[in-house]
């Protein structure tokens, strides 16, 4: 009988029981720590799955550091849940980028459909002068050697952003996200532990080793057999309580949050009573009185708030429609101010729901997004 190949051992372990994931998880991450010889982290955005991965980590009863890697563009909600649990874990430390966004992006460009589409847009504006072999690659899809790359060529699909107005680039990662992290690994000579998971797809999709020893940046995914699922099979069963952002929830006209189905809601208690006025996939107008509520799902995801890279992709609403009705003011600084409406426009990207008109804005109790706070 064949051995297994390494993919069909990773499906094997994906169909698991959640205990067996965890168990197996605490494993890896064990493995991982005697290797080092404890000089490792856990790179914890809190987000729901590095948040399931602090917990397991935690009730291990062994010291791990974990480290908060705030770009600044983390939604606000997200950045408050993560500094309350800091104040009472004084083993996580934040570390911020030396660059704000918004100088990143008018210096090298905006993170438009993909990384590997916005390198090959920077470089095509960029001309050929001086990496002819690159600019032909990505214009033609001709290599060094003559032969055709199809996967190397620029779709023509993206042509137009080419002479577009709209300066385009992958880099932004690498200022807020990548230069901080290497700076703390550098400093302290630790190894990362992320919550990277096989199902999120992608480049991930197609990983199949937890432990990367011996790779160029050794990384530890523990996580990496889990699925969505059993990420909210932890969080319900073990009644862990992670942001509210990723319930339900309800914002008046002004992005004011009025109630959210977490189970750990201490605020008033659903509101009864309303009309729908308009209903779309994944949210509702709602009339109450002379007042007029939004009713949207639980975020799938929260990384940068900003970031547009395979926003064409979303489902239901897009991250921006989304933004529009419960974070109205960060919306018009990144439209408006910051035009990444102008390049959504080019990709065909809807970045205002169906049926929302021009929220009030509001100042209270946000992140002074082009300041430095």
């Amino acid at each position: 009988m064949n051995a297994l190949t390494e993919k069909q051992k990773m499906l094997q372990r994906q169909s698991l029981p959640l205990e067996a994931k965890i168990e197996m998880t605490k494993k890896r991450v064990r493995e991982w720590y005697d290797h080092w010889d404890g000089d490792v982290y856990l790179s914890l955005s809190f987000g729901k799955d590095s948040f399931v991965l602090y917990d397991i980590i935690k009730s291990m009863n062994i010291e791990i550091p974990s480290v908060f890697s705030n770009t600044g563009l983390e939604m606000p909600e997200i950045v408050k849940f993560g500094r309350e649990i800091i104040k009472n874990d004084p083993s996580i430390e934040e570390i911020r980028p030396k660059k704000h966004f918004k100088e990143v992006w008018e210096k090298e460009g905006i993170p438009l459909v993909s990384k590997k589409v916005a390198r090959m847009v920077r470089t095509l504006q960029g001309g050929s002068e001086g990496r002819e072999n690159t600019y032909r690659l990505y214009d033609t899809g001709i290599n060094s050697q003559g032969v055709f790359c199809k996967n190397w060529k620029l779709p023509n699909k993206w042509r137009s952003l080419v002479s577009s107005e709209i300066k385009m680039s992958e880099k932004c990662c690498d200022y807020l996200k990548k230069e901080p992290i290497k700076t703390y690994q550098k400093r302290s000579g630790r190894q990362g532990i992320t919550a990277m998971m096989a199902d999120e797809g992608g480049y991930r999709g197609g990983m199949t080793t937890c432990n990367q020893y011996t790779a160029k940046n050794p990384m530890s995914s523990p996580m990496l057999f889990w699925t969505e699922a059993d990420i909210w099979e932890y969080v319900d069963t073990k009644n862990l309580e992670i942001c509210h952002v990723y319930y339900e929830r309800i914002y008046d006209s002004e992005g004011e949050l009025i109630w959210c189905a977490t189970p750990h809601w201490k605020g008033e208690p659903e509101p009864t009573g309303y009309r729908v006025v308009f209903q779309g996939d994944d949210y509702q107008i709602l009339e109450l009185g002379d007042e007029l509520h939004y009713r949207i799902s639980g975020e799938p995801r929260t990384g940068c708030m900003f970031c547009a890279f395979g926003v064409h992709l979303d489902k239901g609403l897009n991250r921006f429609q989304r933004m529009k009705i419960s974070h109205p003011r960060q919306h018009r600084v990144i439209t408006e101010r910051m035009d990444l409406g102008s390049a959504l426009q080019l990709i065909d990207v809807k970045f205002i729901p169906e049926g929302v008109g021009d929220n009030t804005l509001f100042e209270n109790n946000q992140m002074d997004l082009l300041g430095d706070k």
